[in-house]
This record gives C-alpha cells, structure tokens and sequence, in this order.
C-alpha cells in the first residue's frame, strides 16, 4: 500500500468503522472526504452531522475547519492531554494495532505488511459482535443483514493461486499468503512474494 499513517472514521450508529491509509498526515482532509461521500451515497439521506477528533494537526488546519464549516458539520475536539474524551477512537485504534501486531507475530509476517494487516483486523471487526453493540454486528446495522464469514481465513495461511496458460509439465499453482478480503471484488488480498504489484 506504501502508506505510512492511517485514519479511522467509526460511524457513532452502528459502530462500524472505515480505515484509509494515507502517505502524509495532510492527506486527512481528503480521506474525510471521501469517507463523507462514501456514506452519503451508499446511504441515501444519511447526513454527517458531527466530526469529534483529538487536536492532532491534520484536523485544526484552515482548510480541514473551513471544509466543516461549509457543510454544516460540527467539529467537537478533544481538551488537550485527555484522550479519554475520544474513548471509542482510543480504544479502537490500540485494538486495531495489537491484532495487527499479533497477526504479523503469530505468521512472522513482514512488518511492511502492516496496513494489511489493520485492513483485515478492521474488516472482522465490522463482522463480528462487540460489547458496544451486543446484538448486532456494525455489517448488520448498515447493510441489514447478516454477514458472511466464508470469506474469513487466518492471516498469513498458506494459498495457492492457479497459474493458466501453462506448460503442459509446469506448475499449475503457486504459492502465496492470506492478507485479507477485497472490498472491491469476490476475491482475497494476497502477498505473493517475487511478484510484483501482487
């Protein structure tokens, strides 16, 4: 992914939460952009109505409180030093950092497979039951209905990804490792090494 910082917007509803991985902090003003026109137009008539963040710079820039400002959003922040008022947040990132890590450990993952990682660890949690929401998972809340966790494998399994056009004596798979599911297809995420843009 060749980011070097992520953001997380969880929705305050359903719990769900969207991650975007970004190359420099000033990129945040655009990822809350998108997360915006995101949930507006996958949710008709959904309209955010209040950001609350910490003072980090990527949020007190002109631009980030001219943008809220014109559409009508109202920015709630953190008093400084007191992360608990941002609790949910808190919590959420250090847990996404920790399965994260454990994942990389657990495999002896790469460490540059970190966003993968956070990617993955983010989308079990929009499927699986929380204490915040005992009944339902976030998935249920937005889509209405249950989640399928067919797609769900263990981070760094072994997979073997069919080869075609080969030679009649040539391998016919090749081996590669489980990072996740592809929101943008019926496929998986896969780290196969030697391979370039794979």
């Amino acid at each position: 992914m060749g980011a070097s910082y992520y953001i997380s917007f969880t929705d305050d509803y359903s719990c769900e939460t969207k991650v975007q991985f970004l190359k420099h902090k000033s990129e945040a003003l655009t990822a809350f952009k998108q997360y915006e026109a995101n949930l507006t137009r996958q949710h008709p008539g959904a309209k955010l109505r209040k950001l609350q963040s910490d003072r980090g710079g990527e949020y007190l820039s002109a631009e980030f409180n001219q943008y809220l400002k014109d559409q009508g959003i109202q920015q709630q922040l953190t008093v400084h030093h007191s992360p608990q008022q941002n609790g949910v947040v808190e919590r959420l990132n250090r847990t996404l950092v920790e399965h994260a890590r454990a994942m990389l450990l657990a495999r002896d993952m790469l460490k540059f497979l970190w966003a993968e990682a956070i990617n993955y660890a983010t989308w079990l949690k929009n499927r699986l039951l929380s204490q915040a929401i005992p009944r339902y998972t976030p998935y249920e809340l937005i889509n209405k209905l249950k989640p399928n966790l067919a797609q769900a494998h263990e981070f760094g399994a072994k997979v073997y990804v069919h080869l075609q056009d080969m030679g009649k004596l040539e391998a016919k798979a090749e081996e590669a490792v489980f990072v996740g599911v592809d929101d943008q297809s019926k496929g998986y995420r896969i780290y196969w090494a030697g391979r370039p843009g794979k």
